[in-house]
């Protein structure tokens, strides 16, 4: 899967990323989700984790295979 995220460097928004893919053959990027990312390390945290059994980044992925799925 070719997915990036965008990391904000402003004070109010650094908790924040763009998760968004990349598909170089129609160049083009779609954006798939706007999380709220957990600290490092934070073991009760439900926000973003990045780890694929996270409920956001099971959208995520769904998402992107619909996308890949469909005809361009």
């Amino acid at each position: 899967m070719n997915l990036w995220r965008v990391r904000f460097f402003d004070e109010d928004l650094l908790g924040y990323r763009l998760i968004y893919a990349f598909f170089p053959k129609e160049n083009q990027y779609q954006l798939l989700a706007i999380v709220e990312k957990a600290e490092f390390n934070a073991i009760n945290d439900d926000r973003f984790n990045y780890e694929l059994s996270h409920p956001i980044a099971i959208r995520i992925v769904k998402s992107y295979r619909d996308l890949v799925d469909q005809s361009w």
